[in-house]
């Protein structure tokens, strides 16, 4: 077993390396449509991975599917990954392939669908979030993609670059400055020095009424106030953001986002 596990993995790292080469246009085939290039750290989301679990022909199908989609055959690899998904039904791995397999081929709404359930079987978990995040907002789900974000930065990781670089285009994708200036000054405490952050910083800054004079520990007052709420209630946040009793995703009702980085 190991020895098939080593040898998939070496042939993943390969095949990611020329994939992410040229993933700008992830999502563009077979789309019949024009796509906005993807920035590389969200081209990432929807590269394939390694199952977790160990069953070798789950492992040899997703490996084929891998393959096939590094080919241009998204049909064949879908089929392919579909066959590995039904072997490791709670490998939620299997299910951001089949996510990032459609998201390739341009089917978006499909790529929310096993985002989702990647996302429910793995809460936690980086790229289930992130992509989940982004496909909602795609989507335009957007206080969806707010509630993932402000969730998973208060449970997992509150100095997290990507969901934080998320969460903040998703603010200004709302006009919302002040939430944004929270978030790239949180940007700027993880990475100082960063000309990126910088400069998005002094953008927003320049849009949000008062909040030059924000000090910036006002910057890490995480998740208060705002009153946004997600429509498909994301479920299980146990506090900062409170309770919700799931959504329409999971067949349930309730509140969902209900904050956000505020700068003050």
């Amino acid at each position: 077993m190991h020895g098939v596990l080593d040898t998939f993995r070496e042939f993943w790292s390969r095949l990611n390396t020329l994939a992410l080469a040229s993933c700008g246009n992830c999502g563009a085939i077979g789309s019949g449509k024009e796509r906005v290039r993807l920035e590389p750290g969200l081209a990432r989301l929807f590269v394939l991975r390694p199952l977790r679990e160990g069953d070798e022909e789950a492992i040899r199908a997703t490996q084929r599917g891998a393959r096939l989609l590094h080919e241009g055959r998204i049909e064949e690899s879908l089929r392919e990954l579909h066959d590995a998904k039904r072997l490791v039904q709670r490998d939620h791995v299997a299910r951001t392939n089949l996510a990032a397999a459609y998201f390739e081929r341009g089917d978006e709404e499909s790529a929310l669908h096993w985002m989702r359930e990647a996302h429910r079987l793995a809460p936690h978990d980086e790229t289930a979030t992130l992509a989940t995040a982004l496909l909602e907002q795609r989507t335009g789900n957007i206080a969806d993609a707010q509630w993932l974000l402000v969730n998973f930065l208060q449970e997992v990781d509150a100095s997290h670059i990507g969901a934080l670089r998320q969460l903040g285009r998703v603010h200004q994708q709302q006009g919302q400055w002040s939430q944004a200036v929270g978030c790239y000054r949180r940007l700027l405490l993880a990475e100082p020095g960063n000309p990126e952050w910088q400069r998005e910083l002094e953008y927003c800054m320049e849009r949000a009424p008062g909040a030059a004079a924000a000090m910036p520990s006002e910057a890490n007052q995480a998740f208060g106030g705002g009153g946004v709420q997600g429509n498909r209630g994301y479920g299980g946040s146990s506090g900062g953001i409170g309770s919700t009793s799931g959504g329409a995703a999971y067949g349930g009702s309730g509140p969902g986002y209900s904050g956000g980085y505020n700068a003050g």
